[in-house]
């Protein structure tokens, strides 16, 4: 009776999936993200969390391992074995789309725990967006593979938001028809022509110790840092603060004989000297840099600091400018 052993054993192994299926899907039976927001519009985009979580997305390196293609070399970059992890996280094509929303994921492989409850920490901490990334990610490497289009980090991004929107539709919440109303843009640094010199000035008014600052930088087309000052203001406004800032920083870029300057402020003031300046109003999320030495001028005690060197609290958003990190503002 071996035919009866063979569909017993895959019977007790559908059962196992299906067990695995409505814990993934309810949890201990509260009410949990697992149940109440990953619902996405996509079933797909379901049935592939539980592939992940089970090691059976058909990359290369799993159907090479089950003698279905020769090679487990990855499309993609062409160097590595396109293993899962490789695939949506690892690569370069899928960990530029990670540092796009600011997210440097570690692999389950060196966490030493399961898989559900890995994934299901991910879950928790980033919510439905980490798994919409994983989504996005699996579906651009098969469109570069069926198709032979690489698709760009800016596309995916938009691809991504809007299935992110999608999902907070479908549960009309609070926080998501204020979402709706405000349409959400997304905002990055704005980097430079060649040439040209990227000054970020920022003001800041702390109120719990009722005083003001400013702090700017001065960066060029690749995004490295040529000059920071920061500084405290006699007046307690935040406007005043940020014309501080602007007239601080053009002084600056002025007496180091910078004549192309792009000028990202909250705030502008004419300024007419023989130079070539434009003055842009740039979105919080594209200053944050500026935002940094701003709150270090509003606890300064003198009136101009300057740093030819990077502060250590400049090093993540730099990064982050230097990336094309891009931001959601609602």
């Amino acid at each position: 009776m071996l035919w009866v052993a063979v569909i017993w054993n895959a019977v007790k192994k559908a059962m196992s999936r299906l067990k695995d299926g409505f814990k993934f899907k309810i949890d201990d039976g509260e009410s949990s993200f697992w149940y109440d927001s990953w619902v996405l519009k996509e079933r797909l985009c379901m049935f592939f969390t539980w592939q992940a979580i089970h090691m059976s997305i058909p990359t290369r390196a799993v159907l090479h391992h089950r003698h279905v293609c020769t090679t487990d070399i990855c499309p993609r970059c062409a160097i590595a074995s396109e293993s899962i992890e490789h695939c949506l996280f690892t690569c370069n094509d899928a960990a530029s789309v990670w540092r796009a929303y600011g997210l440097h994921v570690i692999p389950n492989s060196s966490h030493g725990v399961d898989n559900f409850t890995w994934y299901k920490k991910q879950g928790m901490k980033h919510g439905r967006i980490f798994f919409i990334i994983m989504w996005v990610i699996w579906c651009a490497r098969n469109e570069f593979i069926f198709d032979n289009h690489r698709q760009s980090v800016v596309t995916s991004v938009i691809k991504i938001d809007s299935l992110q929107q999608a999902c907070a539709a479908a549960f009309g919440s609070t926080q998501t028809i204020a979402t709706q109303s405000s349409n959400p843009r997304l905002v990055t640094w704005a980097r430079p022509m060649e040439g040209t010199i990227c000054l970020n000035v920022d003001g800041s008014l702390l109120g719990s110790l009722n005083s003001a600052g400013y702090g700017g930088l001065l960066r060029n087309h690749n995004g490295e840092f040529i000059l920071g000052f920061y500084g405290t203001t006699s007046l307690k406004s935040i406007l005043f603060a940020e014309i501080m800032a602007v007239l601080h920083g053009l002084t600056i870029c002025w007496e180091n004989g910078y004549r192309k300057i792009n000028c990202l402020s909250d705030s502008l003031q004419l300024i007419t000297r023989d130079w070539e300046v434009v003055l842009s109003h740039t979105l919080r999320e594209g200053s944050s840099c500026a935002d940094v030495l701003a709150k270090m001028g509003a606890v300064a005690n003198t009136p101009l600091v300057t740093t030819s060197t990077p502060p250590r609290t400049l090093a993540k958003p730099l990064f982050e400018d230097v990336n094309g990190v891009i931001f959601t503002r609602e």
